[in-house]
């Protein structure tokens, strides 16, 4: 039985159902929380509701509340509100408190209940998925029945690091619970560090997942399983998890048709299907014919290979091919030629300013080899292996310390291009350790970084504004916050800063506070200073 059919049933009412930052709730105090809005959305004439708040049990009754009060239903975040404009719609945004009890006609049709989302609209204009509440039911419940192992002894906590205006985030975590309340706990509280883990079950992206490799921090418990999304989960990530007993499910899908397949170990070469989803090869195109999404059957447009009726490999997403110099390439194909040279961590290709661009992330020995050869003569040689296998070689080049993800787990294609957009090099960055208040972060700024010309001829030094600069802006990167600008107290440079030579950046957060030292030894110490938080 699904949330919908158990709502009314007094079998169920004292079960533990919700976990908040105030405890957990039972269904008998859910209901208080839903009827009041149930009873509003009731009394008002227009059938459409737009939700938009951040809090996850706010969205939760809100979500609960429009689909018995039969609305179609549109969730989106801030920026995109100018979607749903001229739609003449009931907003709801506001902190849920009111709590009184009612009667709540439970009697829906779920096929005909539909729910609203937009792309984030990172390749051009945000587009509109829409979906019955079965749909996403249905597919909720395959995901739950193939991925998850219930205890027979007691129910499991489900928590999530996604957002819920994106249909995996919305599927994978609300609705597996929505699916299956006799078995799961909801967990409302959003994950936004590693160390918050503390379910049997979590919802992420690889963006996530790839913080706890880096950072190694001490779980406070390690989950059963972890369901994946957004992007490819890198092979690293899925032994380190592994490694600490936690099942990883690697799924591939998109929000038009909703989840597709998975795989559980990097090593697999082909993808599972999904219990109801089924793919036939028809005159060289993939059809995906799954009760995920309305119409149920369509063309799948990545490019495929099936190797029979439950398992087959995506080759490449076709959105990703690019067309440069009236020629069609590959970015998958150029990123991997650059992984086989041994000296990159991760890349990321993409057309920019109508040539083909190149984000890298260098390993430790390409960095040691960028150092020794000079970035020009380094890039050459990587450009050398490219072209025994591409007519097309990157002529943009940027070395970074990670390939930027959004809350959604994928490539942050915007903030790259604003990257290769800026006259400023990174440093490279040999290590990062971090928990929720300080960071140590190991660097070297390379001679041939562009801040070093003229700061001395003969004698180069790292200026003090770049060494604030940086200072500012990992505090803002990896604690994602904002940071009040030009004002820095108690600023004091002590030694300077060579090129090629490793420095750590300490960044420590207190409260509002976030103070920074830049240090060789803990008795070398070459700058120091405060910001503070923007409010």
């Amino acid at each position: 039985m699904n949330f919908f059919e158990i709502f009314n049933d007094e079998n169920f009412e004292n079960i533990p159902q919700i976990k908040t930052e105030n405890g957990v709730y039972s269904l008998f105090e859910i209901k208080e929380f839903v009827y009041p809005v149930y009873k509003e959305l009731v009394l008002n004439p227009i059938d459409k509701v737009l939700i938009q708040t951040e809090n996850n049990f706010d969205f939760l009754i809100y979500l609960t509340a429009s689909i018995f009060a039969k609305k179609e239903i549109y969730i989106l975040f801030e920026k995109l509100s100018y979607m749903v404009s001229k739609l003449d719609i009931i907003k709801l945004f506001k902190p849920v408190s009111k709590r009184e009890r009612g009667r709540i006609d439970t009697e829906i049709d779920l096929d005909k209940i539909f729910l609203n989302l937009y792309t984030s609209g990172s390749t051009g204009t945000p587009k509109k998925i829409q979906k019955s509440v079965k749909n996403v039911l249905i597919e909720a419940d395959d995901m739950f029945n193939e991925c998850i192992e219930p205890s027979a002894d007691k129910k499991e906590t489900i928590s999530s690091t996604t957002v819920f205006y994106h249909m995996f985030g919305l599927t994978s975590h609300i609705f597996i619970y929505f699916s299956n309340p006799d078995k799961l706990i909801l967990n409302t509280k959003r994950i936004d560090y590693p160390e918050d883990i503390e379910d049997e079950i979590l919802v992420s992206s690889p963006s996530f997942l790839e913080k706890i490799k880096k950072y190694s921090p001490v779980l406070k418990k390690n989950p059963k399983v972890i369901l994946s999304a957004g992007d490819k989960l890198n092979g690293d990530v899925f032994s380190y998890l592994k490694g600490l007993g936690i099942k990883v499910f690697d799924i591939y899908g998109c929000s038009e048709f909703g989840v597709i397949g998975y795989k559980t170990d990097f090593e697999q070469k082909y993808m599972h299907t999904f219990k109801s989803v089924e793919l036939i090869q028809n005159n060289g195109k993939i059809i995906i014919n799954s009760p995920y999404f309305i119409n149920q059957k369509d063309i799948l447009s990545d490019n495929a290979e099936i190797q029979d009726s439950k398992h087959f490999l995506i080759k490449e997403r076709t959105d990703r091919i690019l067309k440069i110099q009236e020629k069609r390439v590959s970015p998958l194909e150029i990123e991997n030629i650059l992984y086989s040279t041994g000296f990159v961590k991760d890349v990321y290709c993409f057309k920019y300013e109508n040539k083909l661009a190149s984000a890298v992330v260098l390993n430790d020995k390409g960095i040691d080899g960028c150092l020794n050869e000079g970035k020009m003569h380094f890039i050459k040689m990587l450009k050398a292996e490219i072209s025994k296998k591409s007519d097309i070689i990157p002529q943009k080049w940027r070395f970074l310390y990670e390939i930027f993800k959004t809350n959604t787990g994928k490539t942050d294609k915007a903030k790259i291009e604003k990257i290769f957009g800026l006259n400023l090099t990174m440093p490279f960055i040999k290590e990062i350790k971090k928990d929720n208040q300080s960071m140590i972060i190991k660097m070297i700024f390379p001679r041939f970084s562009n801040f070093f010309k003229g700061h001395f001829d003969g004698f180069a030094i790292l200026p003090g504004v770049v060494q604030l600069y940086f200072a500012k802006y990992f505090m803002e990167e990896l604690f994602g916050i904002k940071v009040e600008k030009s004002i820095v107290k108690k600023i004091k440079f002590s030694h300077i800063i060579k090129p090629d030579e490793v420095v750590e950046l300490k960044i420590t957060k207190l409260n509002e506070e976030l103070s920074f030292c830049y240090k060789k030894e803990e008795d070398i110490i070459f700058s120091s200073g405060n910001f503070r938080e923007a409010k």
